[in-house]
């Protein structure tokens, strides 16, 4: 597994990965408060599978690790939790 080699793939590679990261993320503290055991384990679930396989990226590939990337994980976490909030808000009510 490698990181593209241009700047604005390693950005949306990143962007995308952080954004569904904080998503889940979000919801999963959401499922907490609610009390909802199933989507808590399996966002539990998510969470560590995608952490396991991004710091095996990172880890492996310098490339992962500039700031293409870097600004990529940041908006990404952003967008990840205003996305998450939109999309509880309309089926958890």
């Amino acid at each position: 597994m490698k990181t593209p080699n241009s700047k604005l793939g390693r950005f949306t590679l990143f962007f995308a990965s952080e954004m569904f990261s904080f998503f889940v993320i979000s919801v999963n503290n959401i499922a907490l408060n609610h009390g909802k055991y199933a989507w808590t384990i399996a966002t539990d679930m998510i969470l560590v599978f995608q952490g396991m396989l991004i710091s095996k990226l990172m880890i492996e590939d310098e490339k992962s690790r500039d700031w293409a990337s870097i600004t990529g994980f940041t908006c990404g976490g952003a967008m990840g939790s205003a996305l998450a909030i939109l999309v509880t808000k309309h089926f958890w009510v």
